[in-house]
């Protein structure tokens, strides 16, 4: 007979980084080591959400508070949850890390406005367009504008522009050597 208890569940269970294929986990010691130091934790995983069954990761029990994993499948469900293990056992789980899904934490950016040429001179054009109402988590590096040539109502011979992002509501830029002839405009 142990002079000890099994440890408490681990604490505060959470997701710190998140991809679409890892994420790092984390979590607090026990309230209560049971009167023997914790060894170290394992780690259970559920697939698909709410009500699956939990399978452990790995045979060994790691002595850390965090665990990297790098075999999400992107757009699963997943949840883990933790248990502590000290001289007299494992002890009951944790609270799991709420049901969560692989995916990078960024998306695309929203659609800008319609382009729309505010201003022509010789060979150039002023083109103006606004912002996307969200930018996907991370900030707009470019947009790319599409100039095509209009020809019986079909796009010829369409030139791809990249211009730097804007940090600003209304993105204005100058496109130069225009063809003489009609233009039609599109953010891509």
């Amino acid at each position: 007979m142990f002079g000890s208890d099994p440890p408490g569940p681990p604490l505060n269970v959470r997701v710190e980084e998140l991809t679409s294929g890892s994420c790092t986990l984390a979590w607090d010691a026990p309230a209560s080591d049971g009167g023997s130091p914790v060894v170290g934790y394992y780690v259970e995983r559920s697939t698909g959400g709410r009500g699956r069954r939990f399978v452990k990761l790995g045979r060994d029990a790691t002595p850390r508070t965090q665990a990297a994993y790098d075999d999400l499948v992107e757009g699963t469900e997943y949840e883990y949850r933790v248990v502590a293990e000290n001289e007299a056992g494992v002890g009951r789980p944790s609270e799991t890390s709420g049901v969560f899904v692989a995916k990078d934490p960024y998306s695309k950016p929203g659609k800008p406005g319609a382009p729309a040429v505010k201003e022509m001179a010789k060979g150039a054009a002023a083109v103006e367009w606004a912002a996307p109402d969200s930018d996907g988590g991370a900030e707009i590096t470019h947009y790319v504008l599409e100039v095509c040539t209009l020809l019986l109502l079909f796009c010829f011979i369409p030139q791809i522009v990249k211009i730097p992002g804007q940090r600003f509501c209304d993105a204005v830029v100058w496109i130069a050597e225009l063809v003489r002839a009609k233009k039609s405009w599109k953010l891509v």
